[in-house]
């Protein structure tokens, strides 16, 4: 953590350090790095703690930033967690305390989604700690206070929380 992005080379053996500088605006944009994933394109996706997330070309070496400045509809810079639906060819964000957020690549619109208390189908915390497409393309969402199931169809959520009464539950 903190020390940027490092790729190994298993040819070589060998590491190549990509590390922030201010002077090229193209290199990583921090080097506090919260979390990786493979785009579907074969290049990466990558979330930082409070500069949003990039998109990092491997044959070029350049990365591409998206931040609160570049899309204006991003709650927050500061995320946790990155996952790529190459079923839906969409980005879902998880923000430090912000919700959740689903990103069209393509025309880079942005939909947004917190926690609303007296709505049993919204997303149950505002502090994304992980998110997962499984194979069956179900998308997983782990936050502060329970486990959604998100539909990217409809934007809804089903919430699985646990419940000390019932040992069967989370």
């Amino acid at each position: 953590q903190r020390e940027g992005l490092n790729a190994f080379d298993c040819k070589t053996e060998t590491f190549k350090y990509y590390t922030s500088r201010h002077d090229k605006p193209e290199s990583i944009s921090t080097n506090d790095i919260t979390c990786i994933t493979n785009s579907s394109n074969g290049n990466l996706w990558i979330s930082t703690y409070h500069r949003g997330f990039s998109h990092f070309d491997k044959k070029t070496e350049r990365f591409t930033h998206f931040h609160r400045c570049t899309l204006p509809d991003l709650p927050s810079n500061r995320i946790w967690s990155i996952a790529e639906d190459g079923y839906r060819d969409q980005l879902y964000i998880g923000h430090v305390t912000d919700g959740f957020s689903v990103f069209n690549p393509h025309n880079r619109t942005i939909k947004n989604f917190r926690n609303e208390v007296n709505n049993p189908n919204s997303l149950p915390g505002n502090e994304i700690h992980t998110i997962f497409v499984d194979k069956n393309k179900n998308v997983w969402i782990g936050t502060n206070k329970g486990l959604a199931h998100f539909n990217p169809e409809t934007g809804l959520f089903t919430v699985f929380k646990r419940n000390p009464k019932n040992p069967q539950s989370l």
